[in-house]
């Protein structure tokens, strides 16, 4: 069953009501058509790329499809998409996570005392 046959009877059930037909029956075949209707799920494609142009290549994927996670080839050039832009023309919707790589990195210079007030304090350290 399909949620256009589920629109349509509970249209049916709208159009009932107006006439002063609708009984329990009626509702009760809408639910059964609802439950009958199949699980729509939302498909995810988690891709970890070198930077954040759509241009960038893809080093590592996932993806859940139907609910199910899915296996991937290991290697990069297996990929069904080598960047993000390639994901984009498929069809795939882009959500960009932060990047906290760089947060990680000053909270450990604070930490050890090498960031204060936003200026590096020894200067022979060289960032990576």
């Amino acid at each position: 069953m399909t949620i256009s046959a589920v629109r349509q009877k509970l249209t049916d059930c709208l159009a009932a009501l107006e006439r002063g037909h609708l009984d329990r029956r009626d509702l009760q075949e809408a639910l059964d058509l609802l439950e009958q209707a199949p699980r729509r799920t939302q498909d995810i494609l988690y891709l970890q790329c070198s930077g954040s142009a759509l241009t960038s290549a893809v080093l590592g994927m996932a993806r859940v499809e139907n609910g199910e996670v899915q296996a991937e080839p290991e290697a990069p050039a297996d990929y069904p998409y080598a960047t993000v832009l390639e994901a984009v023309r498929a069809g795939w919707r882009i959500v960009q996570f932060p990047n906290l790589s760089s947060v990680i990195k000053i909270m450990f210079l604070a930490i050890n005392g090498l960031f204060r007030n936003g200026i590096l304090s020894n200067e022979n350290f060289m960032a990576s």
